[in-house]
């Protein structure tokens, strides 16, 4: 039933005072309507002739509780109060003015009703208003029944009637007072259950606002471990690529130092193979101009041969001079064999250099190909060395087969020379022997300057080969010299590397050491949190 007068949806909006005393004036409404019809049924059942206005007018004020109950209905809290007061008041006053006054006893249940209505009254109140307004109506109405009903009756304020009346005015103040009392006590008790009920749910409010940020930092802790958890596997990684980059950066260094150490010994053999060549260079000079002067000189022997066959008289009369000039030819002859066996040693030494060049380029390359990256420049010179000690070993063999024909020529031609001095020496046997000795020379002669003129462009090729050498020589130590340069500034950036790769090593360290904390304090917090949690849960 009180669902039906007062449902939950209307309790949502009332205050805590009107929630707890809205249900009290529901029941109230009832049991005073059954109350009030059965008292006076009762009382007409009991005094029939003197009650039937009684249960009229009981009857008839007592549809007041079931309109209040409507208005209750109706969500008019303060006007279904005052109307159920209203009812209680009307039925206490038919009760004391439609029953007959027989004693002074009366006056006793009139106070009864009026103290019982003022309790009920306090009870269906809403305000406290209308307590007040109760009490003051409830000594009104006293005062009033005292002097119109009882007094008259009495016969004047006199005798022991008046200590009644009296006594029972002050029990009824009393009760008033107390009940007064009472109200104001609900009163401020409801208003501070109502202020300790606005501070708890400001409580519940802050504390649920708290129960979402400890999840949240619930959450948090867990991103910071999930985070601090990446962050030490990131760390493995990195740590491990650092590793493997400073040894990488060590054994390049290692490279680099073995290949700068190598230049040294590649541009201390091309120094050598550089001063060979210069070597070789002013040999073939000198080789040129002998062999330019041994031209001549043939040359000239051809002429006067030629010019001096009409005067065999003379040639016969000077045949001992000739026989001393034919020596000193010989002897020339024998210079021109030592400087073209000095030529040939020289192509010797030139070739054995050549070998040893090409070999120490195998060497480099080998070296410039363990070098990697860094020896890629190495490995080009290295290339280039070879290609030239190659053509240099052609050029060599190209100057040996020449010197060699030209030692054959020169043997032959000084065999000749001999054989003409032993002609001259038996000139005096047979003079057709000394023409045909003459014709000899001669055509030895031309064989002879023949191979002088091929000598001398051999030699002229073999000098342009050895100057075309010494130029590349030059550019070989000029590029080993800017190799070793460049590997030396390799070497100083590695330094640099290993610095810069133990620096970060280090800083690394102290970030492992800084997600550690990060981590330790995430699962402090971790737990602090969960520990809270359950406490917040057990709340």
């Amino acid at each position: 039933m009180l669902s039906f007068f007062f449902p939950e949806l209307a309790r949502a909006a009332l205050s805590i005072a009107e929630r707890k005393r809205v249900p009290i004036l529901v029941y109230m409404n009832i049991v005073l309507l059954a109350f009030f019809l059965l008292a006076g049924i009762t009382r007409y059942s009991a005094f029939p002739e003197k009650s039937l206005g009684l249960l009229i007018a009981l009857v008839a004020t007592s549809i007041i509780f079931p309109f209040s109950l409507l208005l209750v209905r109706l969500k008019r809290y303060s006007l279904a109060s005052y109307l159920s007061t209203t009812g209680m008041l009307l039925n206490t006053l038919w009760m004391t003015f439609l029953l007959p006054v027989e004693s002074i006893n009366e006056l006793y249940r009139f106070n009864v009703y009026l103290i019982a209505s003022g309790v009920a009254n306090s009870l269906v109140s809403i305000k406290r208003s209308q307590v007040r307004f109760y009490t003051i109506a409830s000594l009104s109405l006293y005062a009033f029944v005292v002097a119109f009903v009882y007094l008259p009756f009495l016969g004047g304020f006199k005798g022991a009637e008046s200590s009644i009346i009296v006594n029972q005015a002050l029990l009824l103040i009393a009760i008033d007072l107390c009940i007064h009392f009472l109200d104001k006590l609900n009163t401020d008790l409801v208003a501070s259950a109502e202020a300790e009920s606005q501070r708890n749910i400001e409580r519940s409010t802050r504390l649920s606002a708290l129960v979402h940020r400890a999840k949240d930092g619930l959450e948090a802790g867990k991103a910071l471990m999930e985070a601090a958890e990446d962050g030490a596997r990131a760390g493995a990684s990195i740590r491990l690529a650092l590793d493997s980059l400073r040894h990488q950066a060590t054994q390049l260094y290692v490279a680099a130092e073995e290949a700068h150490k190598a230049n040294e010994g590649v541009s201390d053999y091309v120094d050598g193979l550089k001063l060979a060549v210069d070597g070789q260079n002013a040999a073939l000079e000198e080789t040129g101009s002998a062999i330019t002067q041994i031209m001549s000189n043939i040359q000239s022997m051809g002429a006067i041969a030629n010019a001096k066959r009409a005067e065999m008289d003379m040639v016969l009369e000077k045949l001992d001079a000739q026989g001393h000039e034919l020596k000193k030819v010989v002897g020339g002859f024998e210079k021109i064999r030592g400087a073209s066996k000095t030529a040939i040693d020289v192509a010797a030494g030139i070739l054995d250099v050549s070998e040893k060049t090409n070999l120490l380029a195998m060497n480099a390359s080998i070296e410039a190909a363990h070098a990697g990256a860094a020896g890629k420049g190495f490995a080009v010179v290295s290339q280039e060395i070879r290609k030239l000690s190659v053509e240099t070993q052609g050029s060599t063999n190209s100057i040996s087969v020449a010197l060699k024909q030209n030692d054959q020529v020169v043997l032959e031609a000084a065999a000749t020379l001999k054989n003409y001095g032993q002609a001259i020496d038996g000139v005096n046997g047979s003079i057709h022997t000394t023409f045909e000795a003459m014709e000899e020379l001669i055509s030895g002669l031309g064989e002879a300057a023949s191979g002088a003129s091929e000598l001398i462009d051999a030699s002229a090729t073999m000098n342009d080969m050895a100057l075309k050498t010494g130029e590349s020589l030059h550019g070989a130590a000029l590029r080993l010299a800017a190799g070793d340069k460049n590997v030396g500034e390799i070497m100083g950036r590695l330094d640099e590397l290993n610095a810069k790769i133990n620096r970060v090593a280090q800083s690394y360290n102290d970030i492992e050491r800084a997600i550690e904390r990060v981590r330790a304090v995430g699962e402090a917090n971790l737990m602090s949190i969960k520990g809270m949690d359950e406490s917040l849960q057990g709340l």
